[in-house]
Parts: C-alpha cells; structure tokens; sequence
C-alpha cells in the first residue's frame, strides 16, 4: 500500500513537473512583461521585482533580462543586485568585452566586478571549446543551404518556380538538421551560451535559422513543414528560447506563422504611428497569444520603448513594417504615437 502511495506520488509529482515545463515560458513571459511595462512607466523597482520573481519562480533567465534586470538595479543604486545580475550574465556566456557598456562604468574599478569580468571571459571560452564540434556542423548545414539559395536567386525570382529537384536539396538539407538537432540538442542559451556580436550586442537569431525560414517559404513537405513550427512553439512554450526568437522568425517569414498584425504599425520620418482603426483586431491578439505575444495596447507601448529606451535597456520586439510608404494613406489612417530617439531622417 506504502509503494502504491509512493507510486501515486511520484507521478502527480512527475505530472506537476511535466505542466511547469510546458508552461515555463508563458509564466516567464507574464514576469517579463510586466517589468517591461514597468520600465515604460520609469517603475525601476517594480521591474526589478517581476525580473527577480521571473528568474526565481520559473527557473528561466536569458541574456537580454539578466541585462534589463542589472540596468535597472544600476539605476537604482544596488550595487549587490548589479554584481548578482552581472555574475549571472558571465555565467551565460557574454565575454568580458560585454561589460564595456556604458551603463557598468562606474563599477568597472570595484574589485568585485572585476572578478565577474574575468569570469565572463573563461565561460565563454569554456562555451566555445566545449560547442566547437556541434558549432561547426551547424554552419555545414547553413553553407549547404547558402549555396542552393544562390542558386535559386540566381535562376529564379519566385519561391513556387523553384524546380523539384532544387526543392529536394533544400528539404534534405533542412531535415538533416532538424535530425541533428533532434538528437544533439537545439541552439538554446542554455546550451551554446549568449549570443553577443560586436561585443556587446545581444544576438536573437542563429545562422541556422535561416535554414528553417528558407524551407518555410518554400518547402512542400507539410510534415516537415510543421515539424519545424514544431521544434520553435516548443522550445518557446518550454522557456528555452525567449518570444524575441519567435517575433524574429514571424517577421522574416512573412506571416507564415499566422496574422499577427504587423501591419498595425509602421515607422516614417522618425515617428512611430499606430494605425487607427485595427482590422479584426480579434484575430490579432488571438495569434499573438498562440505565440506568447501579449495584448495590442501592451505592444503598442513596447514599441514606442524599444526606439524611444534604446541606450541602455535590450529589448529585441520586431513587428514593425519597413519599407514603401503611400504618404496619403498613411496621413489619413494612422496616428503618430511616438517620436523615435537617436534617429537620423
């Protein structure tokens, strides 16, 4: 009866753990979300808080967070919140280089943050050398797929003339890496470390993913197709990998992942404006939900913060539209509702 009990236990417990899995990244993201908003309102304390209760009560931190979270305790004076956030960010991997940004200046001579510096420069050599052979079978497959690309970009202008056969090396290509990441694990923080270029630019998306978003486009093969949707909502879902990886994926496959209404904003002359009246509006906030996306007023105001905040908080939302621009509609159907800092007409 004890070894029934004990049983039971075991998998409620197992099935509880299961759940947290699965809903970590949703749970984080409401944490996150709100310390975001947070900093919109100059709430420094109450985003350090959510950032705090995201990291402890989810398990799950990525690079830009730990960052926002360490920019907000500098604003507010903590200097053992900061040199907590700054170990934590050596210990993703950012490389001693990282801390150059302006906002650690003044604690660049404090013998403590030193030490973390250090460290920073040792884990993110020990990521390089313990990822070397798995970094390097991944740009197997992304040399493989560049050159079919050119190819195709050379002879044909339109994704559904691609011939059969040129099809064919795309999706071996592409299922010969899903296959390897399936069995060796996908190119997470938690696996390969923070993703840093130019030293102190935190990276959203991998190389390989430009694999993944060529046979989006362009792939017949509907079961690998949803394998890959697959392989990202998961990791996304699980807290593997943050909503910014998802939005940059949404944005370069040209709503391939759903609606999720990029249309709603669009940048001129230095100004952010919000369109009027949002076309099914429902429909918007319903795929926006399905990827982790929040409400369209919460969205709006992150917009406005990412180019409004871009100095010294990391914040890495891209679904705003570029491109040609017909002035008259644009006068007549949006509303300015923020103007962009540091930006050059």
């Amino acid at each position: 009866m004890k070894c029934f009990k004990c049983i039971s236990l075991f998998i409620t417990l197992l099935s509880v753990t299961l759940l947290n899995a699965q809903d970590a990244g949703r749970t984080y993201h409401d944490y996150i979300n709100t310390a975001e908003l947070s900093i919109t309102e100059d709430d420094y304390k109450t985003a350090l808080m959510q950032y705090n209760e995201a990291f402890v009560t989810t398990g799950v931190s990525f690079t830009a967070d730990l960052y926002n979270a360490a920019v907000c305790a500098v604003k507010l004076n903590k200097r053992d919140e900061v040199l907590k956030f700054a170990d934590k960010l050596a210990e993703k991997g950012v490389g001693e280089h990282f801390f150059n940004k302006n906002i650690f200046k003044e604690y660049r001579s404090d013998k403590a943050f030193k030490k973390i510096t250090a460290k920073a420069e040792e884990v993110e050599q020990r990521y390089e050398k313990n990822n070397k052979a798995y970094s390097e079978k991944l740009k197997e497959f992304v040399t493989l797929d560049d050159g079919y690309n050119k190819l195709r970009l050379k002879k044909y202008s339109e994704y559904y003339e691609v011939p059969d056969t040129l099809e064919t090396l795309f999706r071996t290509n592409t299922q010969n890496l899903f296959d390897y990441i399936k069995k060796n694990g996908f190119y997470t923080e938690e696996k390969i470390g923070a993703s840093v270029v130019s030293d102190t630019i935190v990276r959203v998306a991998h190389d390989a993913d430009v694999v993944f978003l060529h046979y989006l486009e362009m792939g017949k093969d509907r079961n690998l197709l949803q394998d890959i949707k697959n392989l990202y909502v998961s990791n996304l879902n699980g807290g593997k990998i943050p909503p910014s990886h998802i939005s940059s994926i949404v944005r370069m496959t040209e709503h391939i992942f759903g609606d999720v209404g990029e249309y709603a904003y669009k940048i001129y002359q230095c100004k952010l404006y919000k369109m009027n009246k949002l076309p099914e509006p429902e429909k918007v906030a319903k795929y926006r939900q399905e990827y982790l996306f929040d409400s369209i007023d919460d969205y709006g105001r992150k917009l406005a913060f990412v180019y409004e905040r871009n100095k010294d908080f990391i914040f890495n939302y891209h679904l705003i539209v570029g491109g040609y621009i017909d002035e008259e509609f644009l006068y007549s159907s949006y509303s300015v509702i923020a103007k962009i800092a540091d930006c050059k007409e």
